[in-house]
C-alpha cells in the first residue's frame, strides 16, 4: 500500500490574513445623493433650513439606528412603488421596489436606498407624493 506524502509547512511564513468581509452597510453613516431629486417635488417645495437640519441628524445614526428608530420621529417609513402618484423616474429601474420616507418639520423626504447611499428622488412639502 502506498502511503500519503505531507508538505511541510512553512511555520507561517506564506501565510496572509483571511480577506476581511466588507462592513455592513447598517453599521455604516448614510450618504445622501440628490443625483435623481425631481424638480416638480425638490427642494423648493419645502423649507430648506428644516431639510438640512433634518438631514444633518440622521446623517449622525447609523442605517441600523435609523431603520430602529420610530417612523413618527427620524425613523423611516416603507413607500410601495405602487403608492408613489407621480412619474417614477427612467433612471430608477423595476428592481427599486419600495422607497423610503423620513420626516422633516414641514414635509417628507422619499427616496431608496443603495447600500450606503439614501438617493433623495422628491421631497414633499405638500403631502401629494403618496398616499398618508
Amino acid at each position: 500500500m502506498g502511503r500519503l506524502i505531507q508538505k511541510k509547512r512553512d511555520k507561517g511564513r506564506h501565510l496572509s490574513a483571511p480577506a476581511a468581509d466588507p462592513p455592513s452597510p447598517d453599521r455604516e453613516h448614510p450618504v445622501f445623493s440628490f443625483r435623481h431629486l425631481q424638480k416638480q417635488f425638490g427642494i423648493g417645495t419645502c423649507d430648506p433650513a428644516a431639510f438640512v437640519r433634518q438631514l444633518r441628524q440622521v446623517s449622525q445614526l447609523t442605517w441600523m439606528q435609523w431603520k430602529l428608530a420610530p417612523r413618527q420621529g427620524m425613523g423611516l417609513e416603507r413607500i410601495p412603488r405602487t403608492a408613489i402618484r407621480t412619474e417614477i423616474p427612467r433612471a430608477i429601474t423595476n428592481d427599486v421596489g419600495e422607497f423610503f420616507s423620513f420626516r422633516f418639520t414641514n414635509g417628507r423626504v422619499v427616496g431608496f436606498r443603495d447600500r450606503s447611499v439614501f438617493h433623495i428622488v422628491w421631497t414633499d412639502g405638500t403631502f401629494r407624493l403618496y398616499k398618508h
